[in-house]
């Protein structure tokens, strides 16, 4: 059985990803690669983390319950983005994703996404993290145009 990569590299930025789910891992690497460049090689500039665990789940849903939650603009999307609601609390945001099923708890440099056992579509969560970490770099630099493959059809 194949290893799974560490992490992606694209356009100089490096992710790291750490998964209990190691099918979800294997996933991602279908999913992203030849986009992206799968490396085991640091430092890593970001860190995305699943985690699939009950108990972990329901204490960010508890807490969810007893906050007023904020919506915050989370991922881009074609034409706008993704609005999630959330709270901050101890130095980081924490998000809730309805449609996934998964809270996102954002600090610098540092995303965890938490999830609850059996959940496949906390993976497109996974995916979608590592996407916008490696395109946010390329979309910052002078010159790169951000085009939508739709564009090329008109």
């Amino acid at each position: 059985m194949s290893k799974v990569p560490a992490g992606y590299r694209s356009d100089g930025t490096r992710i790291e990803i750490r998964s209990d789910d190691v099918a979800a891992a294997r996933w991602l690497e279908e999913f992203l690669v030849p986009w992206l460049d799968p490396t085991d090689a640091g430092p890593w500039d970001h860190c995305v983390r699943l985690t699939v665990s009950d108990s972990a789940y329901t204490t960010l849903e508890r807490e969810a319950a007893r906050r007023v939650l904020e919506p915050v603009a989370g991922f881009a999307l074609d034409q706008e983005a993704l609005v999630l609601r959330g709270w901050r609390a101890s130095g980081a945001w924490h998000l809730f994703d309805a449609e996934r099923e998964c809270f996102y708890r954002l600090r610098k440099g540092e995303v965890d996404i938490v999830t609850r056992p059996g959940n496949r579509s906390a993976r497109l969560a996974l995916m979608r993290t590592v996407r916008e970490l490696a395109t946010t770099r390329a979309r910052l630099r002078r010159g790169c145009l951000d085009l939508h493959a739709a564009a090329f059809e008109v």
